[in-house]
């Protein structure tokens, strides 16, 4: 009888405890389903009302997530036209870090069924893995010729450190620098992707050039 006590005051002792701490941490478990729920909302663009209230959260959920999330809203939007819907996914991705963005953002640059727009994004944030302390702008008037520098690139004061959500490959910088002779050396590809591929080849750039 006394053990049988023993046993049901331990087990009772110890759901009490798991009780009181997932009583003390509320938020926490909140904030992990509002950021399951943020990531598939970014992933398949559905239910779009919640879409902005994602966007606002994701940065809270931790860098994999943010990737995870990233990485397949630009691949879904990679024949997009639309300049403001690309801009809102595209424009801070160049201080994301991760081996699957990465690889997503390789894809749609080398893609010739990939909107222009969408390539040119791709490109920059290419631009800006390989040559951090850069700030470049790719338009797709940028792109008179083959022979001259296809963006402006401002400099940082300083290389921001970032730390990468999934380590990127070795050889990325390298990687990066075929993928865009490819674009280059291909005849009839549009004027503005080769001309930006030719900036991302030749990255760091230095010189700013103004068409």
């Amino acid at each position: 009888m006394i053990r049988r006590m023993t046993f049901v005051a331990v087990g009772f002792a110890t759901f009490a405890a798991g009780s009181a701490k997932a009583q003390t941490n509320p938020d926490s478990v909140k904030l992990r389903n509002d950021c399951r729920l943020a990531v598939q909302v970014i992933s398949t663009g559905n239910p779009a009302p919640h879409l902005e209230w994602a966007r606002s959260l994701i940065g809270n959920c931790g860098r994999g997530e943010w990737a995870k999330a990233s990485s397949a809203a630009v691949r879904r939007l990679r024949t997009s036209t639309d300049p403001n819907i690309l801009r809102i996914e595209w424009r801070n991705l160049w201080m994301l870090r991760d081996a699957d963005l990465f690889a997503a953002a390789g894809e749609i640059a080398g893609d010739p069924s990939s909107s222009t727009l969408a390539r040119l994004w791709a490109l920059r944030t290419l631009a800006n893995y390989v040559d951090p302390e850069g700030v470049y702008v790719l338009q797709p008037s940028f792109g008179a010729s083959q022979d001259v520098p296809a963006c402006i690139s401002n400099r940082r004061v300083g290389s921001p450190h970032i730390t990468p959500a999934k380590p990127l490959p070795t050889d990325f910088a390298q990687q990066t620098r075929d993928m865009a002779h490819r674009i280059t050396s291909k005849a009839g590809a549009d004027v503005s992707v080769r001309a930006a591929a030719w900036c991302v080849q030749r990255a760091p750039v230095h010189a700013v050039w103004v068409p």
